[in-house]
This record gives C-alpha cells, structure tokens and sequence, in this order.
C-alpha cells in the first residue's frame, strides 16, 4: 500500500485513452547519464522494481503467481505506438478522431503536407485522390526528399505518398483518378473531405456537390503572383458542413473571374505557405471535433495575407 520512491515520480491523472485512466506517473531513470543501452533493459529496470516489493511483501504469495500471456488487439490503425501522444497525457483527446473516413483531392504540395498531419492521427481511412505522377516540381512544395532515382521513375503521387506513409499508418488508400461527375459519388460516405485543388472551376465544381449532399468539407487554396520582383498574394481556407454553406457564395463569389484563371495558370506555389494550407485546414477539423478548444465567433472562411502577415475571418 505504500508507494516505491525509485519508481513513482508522482500523482499525476492521465486518460490513457479507450476508458483506461491513470493515477500516477512512473519515472525510473538510470544512475547513468547515458540512459538505458535499449527498451528491453529499460522494462527490465521497471519489471524488477516492481516485482521486488512485491517480493518483499509477501513472498509465498509472490511464487505462487503464474499466468499465461495473453495479447489483446485494439485495432490500432498504427504500424507502431503512439508514444507522443501517451507522453504527453493527450491519448483520450487524440481518440476523439478515431473511426472517421476522410479523403484528401488533390496531391500537390497542400495535400501533401495535409497527409503528413492525418498520418499522425487515429482516423480510420485516409483516401487519395488524384492522377498525376510525382515530377520534380513537386519535391519543391511538398513534404520529404525524393532521391532523383524516385523522381526518373515518376511514380503516381497517390502511390508515392501512400507507400511513404503507409509505413506508419494502416489505412491510406490510393486512387489513381481525377474526380469528376462520374465518380464524385466516391466521397458520399466520407465524413470530411480536403479539397487541395488549385483550379477554381474544378474547386467550384466538388464544393457544389458536396453542399448539394450535405457533407462536410475544407476546401484550401492559394493565389500567389510576382509584383516588384517580390511575391504576395493570398492563402485561402474555406470550410462547409450541414446546414452552413450560405458563406460560399461570398467565399467564391459567383463565378470564377478571370483574375482568378490568371492566377491558377501562374501556379506559383511555396513549401511553406502550402503547409501553412493545410495545418489551418487539419486544425480548424480538429476544433470541430472538440480537439482544440474554439473561442473564435464561428467563422468558416480564413484568409492570410502574405505582405499583411494577418488572418482575417469570415463568417
């Protein structure tokens, strides 16, 4: 009944997640300043700690105990564990995404950098839309570092990017196709749809669709142009969901101008303000999920300006 100094650093309340709450928080670190050589010795440091105060307790007790291992599956759509999130005590919070199907369309530099942020959450499928192969423009505004050896063999994006993150994530599914008006209905049983796309017509066009059906999408986009030999312009996220899309007429506007077209066929794109797309469209999902806390007058519609450095919102 009493507490082992060496072992429990201190009364700390962890929801470990799937109903499993923890009372204390356990720190048993080495007399070394190099640490433990490896996992197995550090298990072992804790497993003889523990087992000696029980030892101690009660011996006859202690030899009598015997069990069979058993292993339990969760269904954890991890190749390996989480111990970011158990480290930090968020494991419950994190769990709030579970069971949920998304799709990202669209591959370029958003989708990638938004693939990088859903492989790192606990939803249950991942799908990828898109038909192009992975050039070398592409390596310059997307996450990672494709060797040349990648690049001359131009696989699908779809299939570059699943194969990469499927090493940590179970349920990335690849689609080599472009969404039109005979397979749009693709993404009816999805329960949130990223529409990474930089054609305005083609953005217009799944956006309508998915208004039309009541389903919930964040759509990202950016127009970027060259003035004075320096760069500036706008990135844009925009985001629907039942009974809220009277704002995306504003949003769009009623047809595509043509300043748009022009800024599309510029297709300027930066690394850093793709992945700016994506982390405001992954953390606005997540405040509608309950992950983050949402003290903001329920805009749906954020515009950063890259030479204001601002953001402002739209209802």
């Amino acid at each position: 009944g009493s507490i082992v100094p060496s072992l429990v650093n201190g009364p700390r309340r962890y929801n470990l997640g799937r109903g499993l709450i923890s009372d204390y928080y356990l720190s048993c670190y080495p007399d070394s300043t190099s640490g433990y050589k490896n996992y197995y010795d550090k298990v072992m440091v804790y497993y003889y700690t523990i087992s000696a105060a029980a030892l101690n307790y009660d011996k006859h007790k202690f030899l009598q105990l015997k069990g069979s291992g058993k292993v339990r599956s969760v269904g954890s759509v991890w190749r390996y564990d989480d111990t970011n999130a158990s480290r930090a005590g968020i494991i419950g919070i994190n769990e709030r995404m579970l069971g949920y199907k998304v799709a990202i369309v669209g591959l370029g530099g958003t989708g990638g950098y938004l693939l990088d942020y859903l492989a790192k959450t606990e939803v249950a499928e991942i799908h990828l839309y898109d038909e192009d192969v992975f050039n070398t423009h592409n390596a310059f505004r997307a996450p990672g570092a494709p060797s040349i050896e990648q690049l001359n063999s131009q696989p699908f994006k779809v299939d570059y990017f699943g194969e990469i993150y499927g090493r940590m994530h179970t349920g990335i599914i690849p689609h080599r196709i472009r969404i039109t008006k005979d397979n749009i209905s693709e993404l009816d049983d999805k329960d949130m749809v990223f529409i990474c796309i930089d054609n305005p017509s083609v953005r217009n066009f799944i956006s309508t669709y998915l208004a039309d059906h009541n389903l919930s999408f964040i759509d990202s986009g950016m127009g970027l142009e060259c003035s004075n030999d320096r760069l500036s312009g706008l990135v844009r996220v925009t985001e629907g969901f039942y009974g809220h899309y009277n704002h995306l007429k504003d949003a769009y506007g009623e047809s595509v101008t043509d300043r748009e077209e022009d800024m599309y066929k510029s297709n300027i794109q930066i690394a850093e303000l793709n992945s700016l797309a994506a982390a405001l469209s992954i953390i606005q999902w997540k405040k509608m999920l309950g992950v983050y806390n949402d003290y903001s007058d329920g805009s749906m519609n954020f515009i950063y300006s890259v030479s204001g450095n601002s953001i402002t919102h739209q209802k």
